[in-house]
């Protein structure tokens, strides 16, 4: 099994958005709230398997999310989208290896 090298970072972009609607002008909505902090679970390393989790939120409306994995350099710069990995999960490959 090999081993990422330490100039490799795998970043995900994570968004989360609605649009919230108000019932009324005296009781609006409480906008979402994170209480669960959202993370990468797994160990970024070939050929396993990681997955974003998108924390907790409370309040209305629910956010929804999209997600990009990207590839960046040792300093979390420089990065640009990997190609159709834009799920929750993303399979590390061997050309992930020493970026």
């Amino acid at each position: 099994m090999k081993l990422f090298s330490s100039a490799f970072a795998l970043l995900m972009m994570f968004v989360a958005f609605a649009v919230p609607t108000v019932a009324s002008a005296e009781d609006p909505p409480a906008a979402p709230v994170n209480t669960v902090a959202p993370r990468i679970v797994g160990i970024a390393h070939f050929p396993s398997q990681v997955a974003a989790n998108p924390g907790t939120w409370t309040g209305l409306p629910t956010p929804t999310y999209a997600y990009q994995w990207q590839s960046c350099d040792v300093n979390g710069l420089n990065c640009s989208d990997i190609a159709a990995a834009d799920g929750n999960t993303y399979t590390v490959t061997n050309n992930d290896i020493g970026k």
